[in-house]
């Protein structure tokens, strides 16, 4: 799981605007590996109808976000140990090879689009947390 959830380009659904509000929720801390999401709750905080709940339940279920249990609701997915090391493992494999390539591209193109993603993200040098400072940190890498 890298953190990314999959939605449309065009104007967000109601239900995507939810799984983006928990996805960074995760990020800041409000939401927590394991915590239930109920689908009242869900329609109580965002403004939306059972429908969109289960919507933006299925979204995330469809990403690995979200583990939906029979008779139990969804709760957001742990990943075990040795998950998470598989994951740090394609990660280190996929730095790599982006660096790679962004160094041959800004040999080809220039750096400007790269060099402005660098200042963006030199912003957090201070407080490299939060939702805000991943934004800028995958506009970096895909620079």
């Amino acid at each position: 799981m890298d953190g990314r959830v999959t939605l449309p380009e065009e104007t967000p659904s109601a239900a995507a605007r939810v799984v983006k509000a928990i996805v960074r929720g995760l990020y800041e801390g409000l939401y927590a590996p394991g915590q239930r999401l109920a689908e009242p709750e869900l329609m109580a905080q965002f403004g939306v109808g059972r429908s969109t709940a289960r919507e933006s339940i299925r979204l995330m279920e469809s990403e690995g976000l979200v583990t939906v249990l029979p008779h139990r609701g969804a709760m957001i997915r742990r990943m075990s140990a040795e998950e998470a090391l598989d994951a740090l493992l394609v990660m280190e494999l996929c730095i790599g090879l982006a660096a790679r390539q962004a160094a041959e591209r800004v040999a080809v193109k220039g750096g400007q689009a790269l060099e402005e993603a660098w200042r963006a993200l030199q912003r957090f040098r201070a407080a490299p947390h939060g939702y805000d400072f991943i934004a800028a940190r995958n506009r970096f890498y895909r620079a």
